[in-house]
């Protein structure tokens, strides 16, 4: 039974609803990892399509493609701040992205790319508080006829979460999990395996449950931001649901009514995330209705266990029926480039192993093509690369060569830069990166004698954010130069000129409006342009 409560007849405001229906808010910091935050903000709800596919599985066989794959387009969008800082990885992204297809192969469900990948400066949608943000948010950028997914720094304090009217969202702090594909079996229909604990209470508050307590027969719920439209704020919508029984057999057997409707899923109450033992099972008992004891399963992706990898054959089946008769308009591509690719033959050829370059701007990489690639990720570090801030480009090529707008200025010896490149498809982003490379780089002998600007210094670099930055700029004569400041994404963030007197110039550069992050700072005479990178710290 649904119900519609009166906004006002409630005493509740729609934004505690709102942060109710997120499953955990942010335990420590957005620069965490998945294990401080709950895993998922999609609270369940039956349509009346899943109610009447759950009565009837049968009557749904001819929508499933049979002994073939089914590919789905993914719309990658990759969230970051109004001053193009705080994105997340592309590396990972691909990462998580070959997780998914790993883990729907035994669905008979495979996902591409379906180009170009997109970045966003939105720092409000990069770390927002409400789901309800979120899919307005979705719908303002949204691709039509595909699978919308936005890696952001904190959706609504989760790991991730759906919206049928708009799309899904993954924490970029959780991609190494498999939240990814937890957020797309919700965007294709399927509930959690704990259907109905969403919150661990009722709508209204009201605790439902004391695990060494049976359960009781129903649980109610509300599902309002996550119906398949946005609804206004002066409506609450309420539903019950009952619970699983632990049997499969006999009067009181329920599973394909009950929860997550699937048989083929065991019974689950525990809506937090939860840890497996050696078994993958729980170690929290629980009692169904019945009073019959069991542990909850942790291998189904659509659980809150840490030790998910799998779904279910009835969760595949009623993928493959929900796509053909609710996502048909997703089908426009069943050949897409799904090649694997392997990194063994591939070989880094410029800069060499160990290189050092004779300039240190305009530094050239090349590498060989490699068979199934159509994409490739050039990523360059400065040693040590796990370093914050030491990642210096990650760029995404269709080319085997790219000169790099950088300037590269000498390391240490022992601590070089590296170089390394991941080769893909639309939906093979497997093969990894390559072994890294290292080069470094040297000062330009030979100095042009008609030259005006000698030397251009900037420091402290790294800088602190808040302090100021000093240029430093030696000059032979009198003259003007173009003075830019740009984001590692290529925006402009400051460009004036500034006169130069012959001698040393110095100009002091306040920090406070700039966040923490790589920056690009220009300086154009008319012998050239020079390019020097800035570090900002917290």
């Amino acid at each position: 039974m649904n119900y519609l409560l009166p906004f006002l007849g409630l005493l509740l405001t729609f934004n505690s609803i709102a942060q109710r229906q997120v499953c955990g808010h942010q335990i420590h910091t957005p620069q965490g990892s998945e294990l401080d935050y709950e895993p998922c903000a999609s609270a369940s709800f039956r349509t009346k399509w899943m109610h009447r596919y759950h009565q009837n599985p049968a009557a749904y066989q001819h929508l499933k493609t049979p002994n073939s794959t089914t590919y789905l387009p993914i719309s990658l969008h990759i969230v970051g701040n109004d001053d193009s800082t705080g994105y997340a990885s592309l590396t990972a992204v691909l990462n998580a992205f070959c997780r998914v297809n790993q883990d729907y192969k035994n669905t008979g469900i495979q996902f591409f790319i379906e180009y170009p990948i997109r970045y966003i400066e939105n720092t409000a949608f990069n770390d927002h508080d409400s789901v309800i943000i979120g899919g307005g948010f979705m719908l303002q950028y949204n691709v039509p006829n595909t699978t919308n997914c936005y890696i952001v720094a904190n959706p609504a304090g989760a790991c991730g979460y759906n919206v049928l009217y708009g799309g899904l969202t993954v924490s970029q702090n959780c991609l190494t999990a498999n939240t990814f594909s937890h957020e797309l079996g919700h965007a294709l229909g399927v509930q959690h395996t704990f259907f109905g604990w969403e919150g661990g209470h009722g709508y209204n508050g009201t605790a439902l449950q004391n695990f060494p307590s049976p359960a009781p027969t129903e649980v109610l719920y509300d599902y309002t931001v996550y119906k398949d439209t946005m609804w206004g704020a002066d409506t609450i919508i309420v539903d019950t649901t009952a619970v699983e029984y632990v049997s499969r057999t006999g009067p009181n057997a329920n599973c394909n009514s009950a929860a997550d409707g699937f048989c083929d899923t065991p019974a689950d109450y525990l809506a937090f995330r939860w840890s497996c033992n050696g078994s993958n099972m729980s170690t929290t008992q629980q009692l169904d209705p019945d009073s019959v004891a069991f542990y909850s399963e942790g291998i189904n992706i659509m659980s809150y266990s840490t030790c998910r990898s799998v779904f279910t054959t009835e969760q595949g089946q009623y993928m493959q029926a929900f796509i053909q008769a609710k996502r048909s308009n997703h089908l426009y591509n069943q050949s897409p480039i799904v090649d694997s690719i392997s990194i063994a033959n591939m070989a880094l050829i410029e800069p060499a192993p160990n290189a050092t370059l004779p300039t240190t701007v305009g530094s050239t990489f090349r590498w060989n093509k490699v068979d199934g690639a159509t994409h490739y990720l050039l990523k360059i570090c400065a040693a040590p690369c796990t370093t914050p801030g030491h990642i210096m480009e990650e760029i995404l090529l269709t080319d085997t060569v790219y000169t790099s707008p950088l300037s590269y200025a000498p390391r240490p010896s022992f601590l070089p830069y590296r170089w390394q490149v991941l080769p893909f498809n639309q939906s093979y982003t497997c093969a990894g990166l390559t072994a890294p490379q290292s080069f470094n780089t040297q000062i330009a002998t030979g100095l042009n004698d008609n030259a005006v600007i000698n030397s251009f210094t900037i420091y402290p670099n790294p800088s602190q954010q808040g302090n100021n930055l000093t240029l430093e700029v030696q000059t032979s004569k009198a003259t003007t130069g173009q003075l830019s400041l740009l984001s590692i994404t290529g925006k402009t963030l400051l460009q004036e000129d500034w006169k130069l007197q012959q001698g040393v110039n110095q100009l002091n550069l306040p920090l406070t409006h700039l966040a923490a992050g790589v920056y690009l700072v220009y300086l154009e005479g008319i012998n050239g342009k020079i390019i020097r990178k800035l570090v900002i710290e917290q």
